[in-house]
C-alpha cells in the first residue's frame, strides 16, 4: 500500500454542480472544451474527464502531447473495462515538438494546435503514410506573445496554402481556428480591457483571412474561464473552461466564483508528525525568522517544497504564513519552509498530536469515526480555507497552487 500524508479530497457533487453551471452560462449550441490538463488542475485526470462526459462535456483539452497520449490511453482502458463510449470524444493538444510521434498523433486520433509550417507538414507525411486523415486547428497569436502565426512574416499565408493543398488531398482536416486572451480577467481598467477588445479584433480578422483561403474551419474559440464569464460575446461555438470547472476564480480580485455559483471541488489534508512544546522565544526553522512570542506548541507537517508547498508560504515575526485549518482554527505556517517540511504555531492550548490531520485549503470535512471514513459535508459551503488565501499568502495565484502542492498526494472522490 502506497503511503503518502497527503490527500486530496474531490466532491463529485461540487464538480458535478460547476459543469452544469458552465452549459448554463454558455448558449445551447456553444460546444464546451473541459482543460484538463496539469491532471486536471491537480484534481485527477482520468476521473474528472469521466465526470464531465457524465455531465454532456465530450471535449477535452491538455497542453502536452504526451497527457492527450495518457489521457487516451487511459480512457481505452475504461472502454475496455465499463464500456465508455469513446465515438463522439474528442481530445485536443497543443504543445509539441519537432521530435513528437507523429504517427502516433494521427493514428490515435488526436486533434493539435498548428502554428508553424513544420507541423502541418510532418502532420501531413503521416497521414500520407497512414492513410488516415489529421485533425488540426490553426493557433493565430492575436497579441498573447506565445505560440500562433502572425502577420509580420509570409509564414501565416504560406501556411494556409499548404493546409488547403494537403486538405484537398484528404491529409489535414482544418477544424477550427483559436487564440488566447492575455486580459480576460481584469476588467476594472479601461485601457486593459480595450486591449481584450484588440485582441478579439485580430482573431476575428484572422477568422477572415482563413475564409478567403478557401478553408472553413467549424470551431472558432478564444475564451478560456475569465472570458467566458467576462465576454460572452466571444464564446463563438467553443470555450475552453479551465479553473472554473474546479470552482476557483481566475481572477479572485475581480471574479467571485462562489457568488456565480461556482463550489471549490478539491479538499487537501496532510498529516501532522508530530506536536511539541517548546518555550518562549523559540526560533523556528532555518534562519529563526520566526520566533515564538509565548511559551507554544510546535507542530512539524511533513511536506515541503519538494512536495509543492512552496518557500514563500513560510511566516516570519511580521508576516503570517499560509493559513492551516487545525482543530477547527485557522493557524498559520511559521519559519521558513523546508525541502520536506513545515511548521505551524498551534498555541498553548491545543489538544491536536501527531497522527491528526491539517487542512492545507477546501471544503470543511466530517471524519466518521466508525467507519473510519472522511466525506465532505456543507457542499456549498466556504468553510475552511480558500486556496485563494494560500495564492495570497505566497505572492501566486491558485493555479499553482493546485497543481504543485498536489502532485504526490493520494486522490479520492468523495
Amino acid at each position: 500500500m502506497r503511503y503518502f500524508p497527503a490527500r486530496v479530497f474531490v466532491s463529485r457533487d461540487n464538480f458535478t454542480n460547476n459543469c452544469a453551471r458552465i452549459k448554463q452560462l454558455v448558449d445551447k449550441k456553444v460546444e464546451v472544451m473541459a482543460i484538463v490538463k496539469a491532471n486536471a488542475y491537480g484534481h485527477g485526470l482520468l476521473e474528472c474527464t469521466i465526470r464531465c462526459l457524465e455531465n454532456g462535456i465530450n471535449w477535452f483539452g491538455v497542453a502536452k502531447i504526451s497527457e492527450a497520449f495518457n489521457l487516451h490511453k487511459l480512457l481505452k482502458r475504461q472502454e475496455q473495462l465499463t464500456g465508455l463510449d469513446m465515438s463522439n470524444l474528442h481530445i485536443f493538444s497543443w504543445i509539441y515538438g519537432p521530435n513528437a510521434p507523429f504517427r502516433r498523433i494521427v493514428s490515435t486520433g488526436l486533434i493539435v494546435s498548428v502554428s508553424t509550417l513544420w507541423e502541418i507538414q510532418e502532420l501531413a507525411n503521416a497521414a500520407k503514410q497512414l492513410k488516415k486523415q489529421a485533425h488540426i486547428h490553426i493557433k493565430v497569436d492575436t497579441g498573447f506573445g506565445r505560440n500562433g502565426f502572425t502577420l509580420v512574416s509570409d509564414t501565416f499565408s504560406q501556411a494556409l496554402k499548404l493546409i488547403q493543398k494537403f486538405e484537398s488531398q484528404g491529409l489535414l482536416k482544418c477544424e477550427g481556428i483559436w487564440s488566447h486572451l492575455a486580459h480576460a480577467d481584469q476588467v476594472e481598467q479601461e485601457e486593459v480591457v480595450a486591449k481584450t477588445f484588440q485582441q478579439h479584433a485580430h482573431f476575428e480578422y484572422y477568422t477572415g483571412v482563413v475564409a478567403d483561403a478557401g478553408l472553413n474551419p467549424i470551431y472558432k474559440h478564444i475564451a478560456a474561464s475569465a472570458a467566458m464569464l467576462n465576454y460572452p460575446e466571444m464564446h463563438y461555438n467553443m470555450v475552453r473552461p479551465g479553473i472554473l470547472l474546479y470552482g476557483v476564480s481566475p481572477n479572485p480580485d475581480t471574479i467571485d466564483a462562489q457568488k456565480l455559483g461556482f463550489r471549490p471541488a478539491m479538499r487537501l489534508d496532510v498529516q501532522m508528525n508530530n506536536v511539541k512544546l517548546v518555550e518562549k522565544g523559540s526560533g523556528i526553522s532555518y534562519g529563526h525568522e520566526y520566533t515564538t512570542q509565548d511559551r507554544t506548541n510546535i507542530a512539524i507537517v511533513p511536506l515541503g517544497y519538494a512536495d509543492g508547498i512552496m518557500r514563500s508560504f513560510g511566516g516570519t515575526k511580521t508576516t503570517a504564513g499560509a493559513p492551516v485549518l487545525v482543530e477547527g482554527k485557522v493557524v498559520h505556517i511559521v519559519g521558513r519552509v523546508c525541502m520536506d517540511q513545515f511548521m505551524l504555531d498551534l498555541g498553548c492550548k491545543t489538544t491536536a498530536k501527531a497522527g491528526d490531520w491539517a487542512t492545507l485549503f477546501g471544503s470543511s470535512i466530517q471524519l466518521d469515526s466508525e467507519k473510519d471514513d472522511r466525506t465532505l459535508s456543507n457542499a456549498g459551503s466556504t468553510v475552511g480555507v480558500e486556496v485563494g488565501s494560500w495564492a495570497e499568502a505566497a505572492g501566486t495565484i491558485p493555479y499553482e497552487v493546485l497543481t504543485c502542492t498536489t502532485v504526490n498526494a493520494t486522490r479520492r472522490w468523495i
